[in-house]
């Protein structure tokens, strides 16, 4: 009979998914990664959505931000199609949310996805449906969040 307690997997699946989100998003931020930094941020946005796909109250929109950070993290290694399905698959669960601050982000994924891919007319329709979609935020900080991301699309994809 062990002493040990009993793990608390619900905690354990809120605990980890926000861990391994914050691990992948500080990657993210960096300016320059080395080989292992891309593993390891892969890795963290991959231990994250499943970590939120056990817990008990995920919702369509946490499903959403867990795809949009897949979608982004496999762009930012080079991995033009899994960015692309991913970022469909985020498409997918904010339509669920009816939120334009998460369908704008979605399409934002789609378009980098695009642009990795080297189609740029599939990532300017992407592009032109975020920019419909964040006229439609109402809120200024979610706005403040999305533009610049727009902004660096359309920069490289010469919109």
């Amino acid at each position: 009979m062990s002493n040990e307690p009993e793990f608390d997997t619900p905690l354990g699946h809120k605990k980890f998914a926000a861990a391994a989100f914050n691990h992948a998003w500080d990657l993210i931020e960096l300016k320059t990664r080395t080989d292992d930094d891309v593993r390891q941020m892969l890795d963290a946005a991959h231990a994250s959505s499943w970590h939120w796909r056990h817990r008990d109250d995920a919702t369509a929109q946490n499903r959403s931000i867990a795809d949009w950070q897949l979608s982004r993290v496999h762009a930012l290694a080079g991995n033009g199609a899994m960015a692309l399905d991913y970022g469909n698959l985020s498409l997918v669960t904010a339509d669920e949310t009816g939120l334009a601050f998460y369908i704008g982000y979605a399409y934002e994924a789609i378009a980098r996805a695009n642009w990795v891919l080297g189609n740029l007319d599939d990532a300017r329709t992407a592009l032109a449906a975020a920019e419909e979609q964040i006229a439609l935020v109402v809120s200024v900080d979610e706005v403040a969040l999305l533009r610049p991301d727009l902004d660096n699309i359309a920069t490289k994809i010469g919109a």
